[in-house]
């Protein structure tokens, strides 16, 4: 295992102390066990806590979430398993998808959206 691999594992696998206020009901609701909040690995907040819930990032002591494309700041974010995109921009990813014939073939989904 590389250098770069076993410093993604070992962020991955401690979580931090801080609390995504975006997400705290369903930590209330569900357990500890919805509490995702990881320090970000790579990009432009890496270090930042993120959440693995709705993906906002805690930069400068403000929650935000901002989309991984275009850069703009948005109220939700959309994705698989964690969340990166605005709308527009995954409405993007899954019309390119669609059109280039990338769909599973087991649920016919596109990739964007397959869990398979």
């Amino acid at each position: 295992m590389d250098v770069h691999n076993l410093a993604w594992v070992l962020t991955m696998s401690e979580k931090c102390e801080e609390r995504c206020p975006f997400c705290a009901p369903h930590v209330e609701q569900y357990g500890e066990g919805y509490h995702r909040v990881y320090l970000a690995r790579m990009g432009k907040y890496e270090g930042c806590p993120r959440c693995g819930g709705c993906g906002a990032y805690l930069v400068n002591g403000e929650w935000i979430k901002e989309c991984h494309t275009c850069g703009k700041h948005v109220d939700r974010l959309h994705g698989l398993f964690v969340p990166h995109n605005c709308l527009e921009c995954q409405e993007k990813v899954r019309a390119e998808q669609r059109k280039s014939g990338k769909v599973c073939l087991r649920c016919r989904m596109v990739y964007a959206d397959c869990c398979c």
